[in-house]
């Protein structure tokens, strides 16, 4: 009659198993299975284990598990004899890994040959990995000291782009591991195609056309923050720039603003009625009041465009490049659209920098939209 036995932890029941499994849970075959001779594994990290049979049982244990099968205990019995017998043939008394590895393969082999595959592909696996963090590793040094120039809109002399480069390179390594097949893998090794932007595949998505205008109305919520919708035109430059930094950090590829001239048309009018009330309530004329207005929303235009391009072009993203960010502009019709049409195409011309060597910053592309109908 089998018993049964009952498991119980700190007072919550976790199983039952009968006296056969327990008597198999205990079974130690390091205690029958010795080696004639004092015998110490060389690990991987290059220090000294006593060989150990039993650990050969656990490893292929979990190898089985992996196939979906298991090994009886004569199946176990016969591994350790003949892994032992193999062990005391050798003349070294010192055995490195991947000869154990050898041994243990060859005795699955006899037993059971799904096992072995098994055990072989695990143990190849974590070869791959091996070799995937040497690449990584080398790769990590190389940006350290000497930079990386793959990408022009990154400064790999900035510790975070260093640490996102290195993060790069291991998401690199991962997809071509896990997500493309070995046709694609060596296609790219023999310089068939190439694959862009293999380092954030894994993550998220590719270019973005946002829609600036729905996430500022009625306000939004950032980073657990709330935000208002901005009451002036200066506010709005100001919150539409951390959007962009924001939201092109979460992607890879371009980041578009589309029609930037209509996005900030009601903010300029709202700080055009502002500056009207604020010099009216000075006792200024009308007609003086909507002139001074007017071009005080004029250098507003200026000063958000000019901040835009020195954050755009100075400011790393999260992801640790410059994101490739374009806005397009030219459809609207009122005056506020067309003077933010005109004011943006102003600053680029102009361009930054000290007052005797100005230049075109990168960032924004500017896309002017042309339609003969307007």
């Amino acid at each position: 009659m089998v018993s049964v036995t009952r498991i119980i932890k700190r007072g919550v029941y976790i199983m039952e198993q009968n006296s056969d499994t327990l008597n198999e849970m205990k079974k130690d075959y390091s205690k029958i299975y010795r080696t004639s001779k004092r015998v110490k594994m060389i690990k991987k990290d290059g220090t000294r284990e006593e060989f150990n049979v039993q650990k050969v049982i656990d490893a292929v244990g979990k190898s089985a598990y992996r196939a979906l099968t298991k090994f009886t205990d004569d199946e176990k019995e016969y591994i350790c004899k003949k892994v032992v017998e193999r062990v005391n043939e050798l003349e070294q008394d010192e055995i490195p890994i991947p000869i154990m590895h050898n041994i243990v393969e060859s005795a699955l082999e006899e037993v059971k040959p799904i096992v072995a595959k098994s055990y072989r592909d695990y143990r190849n696996y974590k070869q791959d990995f091996v070799r995937m963090l040497d690449d990584v590793y080398k790769k990590s040094q190389s940006i350290m000291y000497i930079g990386d120039k793959e990408n022009s809109n990154t400064d790999s002399a900035l510790v975070s782009t260093k640490r996102s480069l290195i993060f790069n390179q291991l998401n690199k390594e991962l997809y071509q591991k896990f997500f493309m097949t070995t046709d694609e893998i060596q296609a790219c090794r023999d310089g068939y195609i190439y694959v862009h932007d293999m380092s954030a595949r894994r993550d998220t998505m590719n270019c973005c056309l946002f829609d600036v205008e729905n996430v500022l109305t009625n306000g939004f919520e950032m980073g657990n923050l709330w935000y208002n919708e901005p009451k002036s035109l200066d506010v709005a430059f100001d919150v539409i720039g951390d959007i962009v930094l924001s939201a092109a950090s979460q992607q890879y590829g371009g980041f578009t603003v589309p029609s930037v001239d209509l996005i900030l048309e009601p903010y300029a009018e709202k700080s055009y009625q502002k500056y009207i009330k604020k010099y009216l309530a000075l006792g200024i004329s009308e007609e003086v009041a909507k002139e001074q207005a007017y071009k005080d929303v004029t250098q507003e235009f200026r000063q958000g465009f000019q901040g835009w391009e020195y954050k755009f072009n100075t400011v790393a993203s999260s992801r640790g490049d410059y994101p490739f960010i374009t806005v397009s502009a030219g459809t609207g019709t009122k005056r506020f659209a067309k003077l933010a049409t005109i004011s943006m195409l102003n600053v680029r011309r102009e361009g930054q920098g000290k007052a005797s060597c100005k230049k075109p910053v990168l960032f924004p592309k500017i896309v002017f939209l042309y339609d003969e109908n307007l």
